[in-house]
């Protein structure tokens, strides 16, 4: 959608809006997969309690 977009209200080619959009596509693809991945809630809430517990275990 951004490339149709791009295309009908800038001077730039339909090739040229579709490949700038792909790669725009794929680097946000990339930071979500890579850079800022989903967490399971689980995991965090176990992750914390491991903590809690060496805390304690160190007292």
């Amino acid at each position: 959608m951004a490339a149709v977009l791009a295309y009908l209200f800038t001077p730039l080619s339909l090739h040229l809006a579709m490949g700038a959009s792909a790669v725009t596509s794929g680097l946000l693809v990339a930071d979500a997969v890579y850079f800022h991945p989903p967490t399971d809630a689980r995991d965090v809430a176990d992750a914390e309690s491991v903590v809690e517990r060496s805390a304690h275990d160190g007292e």
